[in-house]
């Protein structure tokens, strides 16, 4: 899916997966909660948030996944991080953005009003990615059996939409571009 919500009922719904536990720093799975029928699901932004950042910060949703692990020793465990997504946490979003409000204003990308070069939000997304890997590799350390790392959808940065080639930012739903329906895959055993 290219939204959150498509990736949940893509993934989940329908599904009694009673062996599994999901731990999410996104507030979506609780918006969508009827898609999800697991063991337990973990709402780390409740606890977990902080407002300084404006979001669940990628050692605090790691640390839940590993309290979650150990409470739940014979169940699989889904980490939902919400980095790279907004907002950002590196110092070109820190510098270029205005990190007060929850939500991405795609659409003042798209109008121009947001004065901010393709390249500039594509370095804040890298930065945050920067963020989070250290703390998905620190789970590679702690898991054991196979861990998976993927995403629930990708993201668009001025990339032309197709039938229609008009520039596209963000992840809108409905939107199945390459660049959002395409995800790494990744898979480490240990």
């Amino acid at each position: 899916g290219s939204h959150t919500a498509e990736f949940l009922y893509g993934s989940f719904a329908d599904r009694e997966l009673h062996d599994t536990v999901y731990v999410t720093a996104n507030v979506q799975p609780y918006v969508y909660r009827d898609a999800l029928e697991c063991h337990h699901v973990e709402h780390a932004w409740l606890d977990g948030y902080d407002p300084e950042t404006g979001t669940v910060p990628p050692d605090a949703l790691a640390e839940a996944a590993l309290a979650a692990a150990e409470r739940f020793p014979r169940k699989r465990v889904v980490a939902h991080f919400l980095q790279p997504h907004y907002p950002f946490l590196g110092p070109t979003g820190q510098e270029h953005f205005d990190l007060d409000r929850l939500d991405f204003e795609w659409y003042k990308l798209l109008s121009g009003e947001l004065e901010v070069s393709d390249a500039v939000v594509e370095r804040a997304f890298k930065e945050n990615l920067d963020v989070v890997l250290p703390e998905v590799e620190r789970l590679f350390g702690e898991f054991s059996g196979k861990t998976v790392v993927t995403a629930d959808h990708g993201q668009v940065i001025g990339e032309r939409g197709f039938p229609v080639p008009i520039r596209e930012y963000g992840h809108p739903r409905g939107v199945y571009s390459e660049g959002l329906v395409t995800v790494p895959w990744l898979t480490y055993e240990n």
